[in-house]
């Protein structure tokens, strides 16, 4: 159970910190490019020169040591393929997952209709045809934070809708959502439990907040200063995310000490 805390909470992490503070996200995120390493230990010093003999001893000593969460680390391989976004990118991918977050499919659908530079070509009735049929979605799958939503289920139904109506899509905002469905994927996987949706919930309902005004469209002409006042914030909502993967995971662990 160590490990798969491990692994989902600071998996979502490293996609959240991609995603909300760096614009700059690695653009094949599957799971075959994650290495964990279980024998890291933050807290060393530097290393210094020693003998083979106290090498050896030392490489026995943290073989049979106890592994805890705090001497893991994740590593991200492979990155031959990153996606630089822009801030209008980041606003209006951030506003698409925190509409699943509070299950507003009519505004899902306005930043859906966003991702592509040119705009799009559909005609006002199939506009309102492709937000009617977005709102149906949310309303039988998407009910936002606290309803267990499978957020990768709704994404490929979403990308189905994308499809049967034409709407492009540029390649930054399709490595974004490929990747959401990877890093779901690996936490259904690892932790069958763990909603990433819920978990996301203080970055990414603050985020809206800040960046989407009430009728769900981005406030473009502060996007960016909202972007820089949202990072000043980043580490209380991501110490506010930590508390609930905690509060989830002790759960857990009374469920299983049940059974």
């Amino acid at each position: 159970l160590n490990l798969a805390k491990f692994i989902v909470a600071n998996g979502l992490s490293i996609y959240l910190k991609m995603l909300l503070e760096d614009n700059l996200m690695h653009a094949d995120l599957h799971p075959g490019n994650l290495m964990i390493d279980t024998h890291a230990n933050f807290h060393r010093s530097p290393p210094k020169k020693s003998s083979s003999r106290e090498c050896a001893r030392s490489k026995t000593s943290s073989t049979g040591s106890k592994q805890q969460p705090e001497n893991f680390r994740i590593c991200i391989v492979d990155a031959g393929m990153v996606a630089k976004l822009t801030d209008t990118e980041a606003v209006n991918f951030i506003g698409l997952l925190s509409s699943l977050g509070e299950g507003d499919g009519a505004s899902a659908a306005q930043f859906a209709l966003r991702f592509s530079r040119d705009g799009t070509d559909l005609k006002k009735d199939q506009i309102d045809a492709f937000t009617r049929d977005m709102v149906v979605l949310f309303g039988e799958k998407c009910r936002g934070y606290g309803h267990q939503v499978d957020a990768g289920e709704v994404l490929r139904e979403v990308l189905g809708l994308v499809r049967k109506y034409r709407i492009r899509i540029d390649a930054n905002y399709a490595t974004l959502v490929v990747n959401a469905l990877c890093i779901e994927s690996l936490a259904r996987r690892v932790c069958p439990n763990y909603n990433v949706l819920d978990s996301a919930e203080p970055l990414l309902r603050n985020f809206r907040k800040l960046c989407i005004d009430r009728d769900g469209n981005p406030r473009n002409e502060v996007a960016r200063r909202s972007g820089n006042l949202m990072k000043l914030w980043l580490s209380v909502l991501y110490w506010k995310k930590n508390q609930k993967d905690r509060k989830f995971f002790r759960d857990q662990k009374l469920l299983m000490g049940a059974e």
